[in-house]
């Protein structure tokens, strides 16, 4: 689709400090065609009725006047309207960051950052990427491969509900932290949109809204130690299309 002719972004700013939500929306409105505002709140507990007629794009959230609030609420927009999730927040540190995406966030800009990594931020959490500095990113992993649980609240395992293929879908995810899903979708014979809505069913089963939430919820609960179906059993599963 021609970019000039594309839908804007629409924007919702949540957050406990006007001032703030003011210098956002001034910002997103003078991204013209881009982005298009959605409504704000000054409030993090809100309406679900009200979120979903307000069919948000992306959800940029400021928790730092109630962290707590402000974090939890993460989950329950994730749930409501399907937008994703940026984080604007003055801290930035890696156990911040580990939280924001453990609720379903993809991505953190911090306040001391320059105006225009905002709306470049907001674009690329549209397209489905993740927003995160290069060290927090890093961190982010390596405490993940080396099965350090980030600190966040716990969860019942849920693991039950998931199928043979899931269980061996999560764990060659896990063992392939940083491969695209394209990669891993060959290595599994099946195609991308395949794994794609595989990943779907296991984000739905467990509470979770993305892959590095996935890849922390794998290592706590030892999902990574599922064996891996050896070439031929990928090759049976891609072609029976069940367990």
């Amino acid at each position: 689709m021609d970019e000039q002719h594309s839908a804007p972004i629409r924007v919702l700013l949540i957050g406990g400090y006007p001032i703030v939500l003011l210098g956002l929306k001034n910002l997103i409105e003078s991204q013209g065609e881009r982005m298009k505002m959605a409504g704000q709140f000054t409030r993090y507990s809100l309406p679900i009725p009200e979120l979903e007629e307000l069919t948000p794009d992306v959800i940029v959230i400021d928790p730092d006047q109630e962290p707590r609030e402000g974090m939890e609420a993460m989950r329950m927009l994730v749930k409501a309207c399907g937008a994703r999730i940026m984080v604007f927040s003055t801290f930035c540190d890696p156990l911040t960051c580990n939280e924001a995406i453990l609720k379903g966030a993809m991505g953190l800009v911090g306040k001391q950052e320059p105006l225009e990594i905002i709306p470049k931020a907001i674009e690329k959490i549209h397209e489905g990427q993740f927003w995160l500095n290069r060290t927090n990113t890093g961190k982010l992993i390596h405490q993940l491969r080396d099965g350090q649980s980030p600190e966040a609240p716990s969860r019942e395992p849920k693991t039950r509900a998931l199928t043979t293929r899931e269980r061996a879908v999560v764990a060659t995810v896990v063992s392939n932290t940083e491969a695209p899903f394209k990669v891993i979708a060959d290595m599994m014979h099946i195609s991308e949109r395949t794994l794609r809505n595989h990943l779907s069913s296991i984000y739905e089963k467990l509470s979770l809204s993305n892959r590095l939430g996935l890849l922390a919820y794998a290592r706590k609960h030892g999902l990574e130690e599922d064996q891996i179906p050896p070439e031929k059993i990928w090759r049976s599963f891609a072609r029976e299309g069940k367990d």
